[in-house]
């Protein structure tokens, strides 16, 4: 189980697998297409990366934790 802390929305979780796209937190602009698929992270773990918005140019934090 992910859970979606900063800057992003989960759109599917398959245990060892999930996918997710990017979302700005000042204006709600949500990256489109199918997500992007990564592997999981562990329980107590996070994945960490950075965006910047194509709308309002907001550079910001993406953090996925593992739950």
């Amino acid at each position: 189980m992910v859970v979606a802390e900063q800057g992003c929305i989960i759109v599917e979780d398959k245990g060892t697998m999930m996918k997710f796209k990017k979302k700005c937190e000042r204006c709600g602009f949500v990256e489109t297409g199918g997500g992007i698929l990564t592997t999981a992270p562990r329980k107590f773990q996070k994945r960490t990366s950075s965006f910047k918005c194509p709308k309002c140019k907001n550079m910001q934090k993406v953090v996925i934790g593992g739950a």
